[in-house]
């Protein structure tokens, strides 16, 4: 017996009810494979765990991992975060487990005997699962290990910390890992057993723990089949770069701790979009960008081009995150010949010592080429960064003029005379499902108001559709679009001239154009915005004001 798909007409606030009838619907179906999805968008999830003769496996672990839960991995095999949702396998291999989300992977792991004290391992995307008639095949354990070098000479009795990122299968940057252990004298490392699969390997080199860093090279990618023993080589085959990061001649407030260095491979000529995307395409913005281009990468054109993009993300490194010195300094290992862009920003420390960055206040941004026959080393000396000066509260807030999602240009100038509250928000790092909730809350309580608008500044590229989330989340307030990618760079201009910290952020702007409130987390803007509107109606402007400067 298959069930595909059943949904559960339950009030979602009858949190009792909605137990009772999950309790009910885990023993029905504890003896058959389904996936049971109710109305909030969970599901219940059944399978079996079998060998590679189909016999049922017992007392295998499992773990659900979702784009928005990865499952991460320390020292080997210790997972530190289990992800969505985790089960346990009985005698005869059959699983039931809870979860939530459309895109999911599941990995097993067998403890208790075989190599290393572990029987085997799986992992298995949502669709791959579902064809497989809801089983899981336990597979022999792969083993990784690297040898490293440091130029020429083998990095014997060296603290490495390795990190990982496991694609394919379970989908990419679904799982993750760490490591870190000390070179043997041969330069080798082992990273114990490990699933089958690709992984792009990265390394930051250490004499003392990761204060004190001598080396930091591009990832390296490398597949791993079912069983497989395989060594990679890190090291010693490229340019080292170094050089150290200056800002206002003298800053010293912790490079360590608030200043990001990131080094990325730009894409070859031969793959640059506007050799290949029709000029419609590239002239097209928002929805009708986002249409076209589903359009066209089902041509034979469009196939063929992403093809080779993903071909090359396969095979080459995209960027690396270089750990810096206590005064800047920086060393980067092994670059191919190419073309790099390099990107430093340095943000000021979060105040009473809380995690996470302050505002921005220095960037440099510049590309540099590494030629063929490059000597060993390049020494880029002093690098100096630009400062960046954001606006404060009490101050004008910057013009801005851009795009909503049909095309016409809006301008701040537009909403001259209205209290405005300024929200900068994307999906590019993960779906701010719940903080719009949240937004929209205070949108549905102000936005009455006559003196009241709420705009949207949305950050993502402009490649990914907008309108269909916004009605499925019921976001009414109107949006614009300041595209780029939060990932590859510390954000637009605009993002930069407001001191964006966070996504979303809140800004108000009242009606004389001047910020009242900036980087207000969407938890607290529905008591910013009732207490500053409680003083205005009171007729206590001058109160607001002066807030507004503290």
């Amino acid at each position: 017996m298959y069930v595909e798909r059943l949904s559960i007409e339950i009030e979602p606030e009858d949190i009792h009810m909605n137990f009772l009838v999950r309790i009910c619907v885990l023993v029905l179906f504890s003896s058959v494979n389904c996936v049971a999805y109710g109305l909030d968008g969970s599901f219940i999830l059944t399978g079996q765990v079998v060998n590679e003769q189909g016999e049922g496996v017992g007392g295998v672990k499992l773990y659900l991992a979702t784009e928005a839960n990865p499952v991460r991995i320390e020292q080997g095999l210790k997972i530190v975060d289990s992800g969505n949702g985790q089960g346990l396998t009985k005698a005869n291999g059959r699983f039931v487990m809870q979860g939530v989300g459309d895109r999911w992977g599941l990995i097993a792991i067998k403890e208790g005997g075989g190599i290393g004290g572990h029987e085997g391992c799986a992992t298995i995307g949502k669709e791959d699962f579902l064809a497989n008639g809801k089983k899981i095949v336990l597979k022999a354990w792969s083993e990784l290990g690297v040898k490293f070098k440091l130029r020429d000479e083998i990095g014997a009795d060296k603290k490495i910390g390795m990190s990982w990122t496991l694609r394919s299968k379970v989908g990419e940057m679904w799982v993750t890992g760490d490591f870190e252990g000390k070179t043997d004298e041969h330069g080798h490392l082992s990273l114990g057993k490990c699933f089958a699969g690709q992984y792009s390997v990265g390394h930051l080199s250490s004499e003392k723990g990761y204060g004190k860093q001598i080396g930091h090279g591009p990832s390296i990618i490398v597949r791993v089949d079912d069983g497989e023993k395989k060594v990679v080589a890190l090291g010693g085959g490229g340019v080292i770069v170094r050089g150290r990061l200056q800002l206002n001649d003298g800053w010293r407030k912790g490079w360590g701790r608030s200043a990001f260095l990131r080094v990325s491979r730009k894409l070859p000529k031969e793959l640059d979009v506007t050799k290949h995307f029709p000029l419609d395409l590239q002239e097209s913005i928002g929805e009708e960008r986002y249409l076209k281009l589903e359009v066209w990468k089902n041509t034979k054109e469009g196939a063929e081009y992403i093809g080779k993009l993903d071909h090359y993300a396969e095979t080459q490194s995209d960027y690396i995150s270089v750990a810096l010195g206590d005064e800047g300094e920086f060393l980067i290992e092994d670059l191919q010949p190419g073309t790099y862009r390099f990107l430093a920003s340095v943000y000021q420390p979060k105040q009473g010592g809380s995690c996470g960055v302050g505002e921005l206040i220095g960037v440099y941004d510049e590309d540099f080429v590494v030629n063929d026959g490059s000597n060993d080393e390049i020494d880029m000396g002093v690098v100096e960064l630009n400062p960046i000066v954001s606006v404060k509260v009490g101050e004008d807030a910057p013009y801005f003029e851009r795009k909503d999602l049909d095309g016409r240009v809006v301008n701040i100038t537009d909403f001259k005379g209205k209290n405005v509250g300024l929200v900068f928000w994307g999906r590019t790092c993960s779906p701010p499902n719940e903080q719009m909730k949240k937004l929209n809350k205070v949108w549905d309580r102000f936005g009455v108001r006559e003196d009241f608008v709420m705009v949207g500044m949305n950050h993502e590229p402009e490649s990914l559709a907008l309108k269909g989330y916004l009605e499925e989340h019921g976001i009414e307030w109107f949006q614009l679009r300041d595209p780029f990618d939060p990932n590859v760079g510390p954000g637009s201009d605009l993002f930069m001239e407001y001191g964006v910290t966070a996504s979303p952020a809140f800004y108000l702007i009242g009606p004389d154009g001047k910020v009242v409130h900036k980087n207000i987390s969407a938890g607290d803007v529905m008591y910013v915005v009732d207490r500053y509107f409680k003083k205005v109606d009171a007729g206590q402007e001058k109160d607001v004001e002066e807030e507004a400067t503290q």
